[in-house]
């Protein structure tokens, strides 16, 4: 049996080695800083989508409350309120152009009682980009 010789245990190959390299630590840092880079860009881009989503409901809700303006105030008064006129509403953000224009029937008849309404809501996206949503409906008046 050889003496002097003896098996090196884990402790014994890490005695002279204390803490961390520079080296180490740099490359532990440029890891860290790439995924807090990556997490904030994510974070930018998710907080863009959801201003612009924002911004468009505000836009379907503007148009809604519109088309239900014109119905109510036709039901409050058939004679002087149909058909409705043309006309522009900015609110919210968000601006529309209402248009309307005569209704026809499926035979191609022109009908006394409806109009069509093209509702055109613009607003500006996160990114500065004009975005545009166009609804056609169609309103009446009842006897």
């Amino acid at each position: 049996m050889m003496q002097g010789h003896r098996k090196p245990t884990a402790r014994s190959l890490f005695r002279d080695q204390r803490g961390m390299s520079l080296m180490e630590v740099m490359i532990a840092l440029l890891i860290l800083a790439l995924g807090v880079v990556v997490f904030l860009h994510i974070q930018r881009m998710q907080n863009a989508n959801v201003r612009a989503k924002r911004n468009m409901n505000q836009a379907v809700q503007l148009i809604e409350k519109t088309v239900e303006e014109l119905r109510v105030n036709i039901a409050q008064d058939r004679t002087n309120n149909f058909p409705p006129h043309d006309t522009t509403i900015v609110a919210d953000g968000a601006s529309l152009k209402v248009i309307v224009s005569d209704a026809y029937d499926t035979f191609g008849d022109l009908t006394k009682n409806a109009r069509q309404l093209d509702i055109t809501a613009t607003w500006t996206a996160a990114s500065g980009a004009p975005q545009t949503m166009t609804l056609r409906t169609y309103i009446a008046r009842d006897y």
